[in-house]
């Protein structure tokens, strides 16, 4: 298995980003995902990395990076991990977020926050597992936005 951080947009990627999307039950057209990833891979504030088995993308997540204005530095917003199905309990995930993490670490991020549906045991078994935290200290509130 081989991890690296994405530069340019490709099939696998868009794919597996699709079956994310599924998973979480959003559906959206083929045109709309490229257009979304390659306007994220050109962003200096985004990092999105696979996983490969051989030359075949079988996992990838996507981190936003933000000011943190608490520590003066930089944070992560770990929003999206996925491994292809016929992957999964292969430990791809753990070894993914690491790679991930080493990533971030090396521009300066010191701080990453994440969430996941309330249904995704698995995930967040893995989370837990791989010492990330419960938020107890602040609620999180959301708004869409419209005009």
């Amino acid at each position: 298995m081989k991890f690296q951080k994405q530069i340019s947009l490709t099939p696998g990627i868009e794919n597996l980003f699709n079956e994310y999307l599924r998973f979480y039950g959003v559906t959206k057209g083929a045109d709309e995902i490229k257009m979304f990833l390659k306007n994220n891979l050109a962003m200096s504030n985004v990092v999105i990395c696979s996983a490969l088995n051989g030359d075949v993308e079988v996992g990838f997540c996507q981190s936003y990076i933000i000011p943190n204005s608490l520590s003066l530095n930089k944070m992560a917003i770990f929003n999206d991990l996925y491994i292809a199905e016929s992957h999964r309990g292969e430990g791809i995930g753990k070894k993914l977020m690491e790679f991930n993490e080493k990533e971030l670490f090396a521009i300066g991020v010191d701080r990453c926050e994440l969430s996941t549906a309330t249904g995704n045991k698995v995930a967040q078994h893995l989370y837990v597992r791989e010492g990330w935290k419960i938020e107890s200290e602040f609620h999180y509130f959301y708004k869409y936005i419209s005009k």
